[in-house]
């Protein structure tokens, strides 16, 4: 009488190993065709018009007229927004984003008396306003770029000319402070930089980003984003290209300046692997725009950027963003340093 029931419950158990077995392979199909199938369409590149070299006139003119006693203030506004997916229909004005409002002051000083002899550039930050969605995104903005006990500050050496004769150096804490300011300004974080070559140039000029500029921030910002810093290694390469191009001698509320594009692009295309999470990684990145060096003191007047990071990561904790930013600085004439 019992063997009936023994008989059912045998087939009970393996109808249900059966179920099961078809919901893992249902799932690992999910899974691969999210992962290797799905991820074709995920492919992500801008088009981009890159400057092309027609050099024309004669070489221009940058000078570096700075004297001791010099206070100058620039202004900068950041607005930055990610939204967490790469279709069209999203909207973009809904997302976690963070905006801030930022000066920087830069002073001129006699050098001291135990170094080289010269003028100094002390370029030091002040947060004028910073809101994000989260909030928390804020918390390092204030700590980093406006703290008074551990000030933002590089120091720029200069001859008694004002030409630059070395490399700008920071504090203790300047590695993270870099890095903050990094974030805000989309890589753009080495604010003493006027992206001119070691040479003379002309109008219609085009030379490689890395020879203006040290500016390894942008990577940084794009894997951050793309969320392929979370493992020492097992991502696709990452590749960059910048392009400045001198276009035009133009005056900015008063100030003679040579207007400059800026063109950087960003790609990250391929496998990741162990140890990073397996999938698919597609990245393109792109800040494109302009900036207006001063003729008369070689420094960055103005500048008006646009910033835009597409970028999918399919794998097991799979990635979708959209990023966009808006960049902008305007300088001026100060009569005090910040901090002083």
């Amino acid at each position: 009488m019992d063997a009936v029931p023994k008989k059912r419950e045998g087939q009970g158990k393996r109808l249900l190993l059966a179920a099961l077995g078809a919901v893992v392979l249902i799932g690992g199909f999910l899974v691969y065709y999210r992962l290797r199938i799905s991820d074709q369409s995920r492919h992500h590149e801008f088009e981009i018009v890159w400057p092309v070299a027609s050099p024309r006139g004669e070489p221009i003119e940058i000078g570096h007229d700075l004297k001791a006693g010099d206070v100058f203030l620039t202004k900068y506004e950041s607005h930055f927004l990610i939204v967490l997916s790469v279709e069209n229909n999203i909207n973009l004005k809904i997302g976690m984003n963070l905006d801030v409002a930022l000066t920087l002051g830069h002073g001129v000083k006699v050098a001291p008396p135990d170094g080289p002899p010269g003028l100094v550039s002390t370029y030091r930050t002040a947060v004028n306003d910073a809101r994000s969605t989260p909030p928390e995104w804020t918390a390092p903005v204030w700590l980093a770029l406006n703290n008074s006990a551990v000030p933002c500050a590089f120091k720029l050496p200069r001859d008694a000319s004002g030409a630059v004769t070395g490399k700008a150096t920071g504090g203790p804490a300047a590695k993270e402070q870099r890095k903050v300011l990094d974030s805000v300004l989309c890589g753009l974080g080495e604010v003493t930089t006027n992206y001119l070559p070691p040479r003379p140039v002309r109008l219609g000029d085009v030379w490689d980003l890395d020879e203006g500029a040290d500016l390894p921030g942008i990577l940084t910002v794009v894997k951050y984003v793309a969320r392929t810093d979370e493992y020492p290694g097992g991502y696709p390469e990452i590749r960059r290209i910048g392009k400045v191009a001198a276009e035009a001698l133009e005056t900015r509320d008063g100030e003679p300046c040579l207007r400059l594009r800026l063109v950087i692009y960003v790609t990250q295309e391929g496998d990741a692997v162990a140890p990073a999470l397996p999938g698919r990684v597609s990245t393109a990145a792109r800040i494109d725009g302009h900036v207006w060096i001063s003729t008369t003191k070689g420094t960055l007047w103005e500048q008006d950027l646009v910033s835009e990071i597409m970028t999918s990561y399919l794998c097991a904790r799979p990635t979708e963003r959209h990023a966009t930013a808006k960049l902008t600085a305007k300088t001026a004439r100060g009569e005090h340093m910040l901090g002083e």
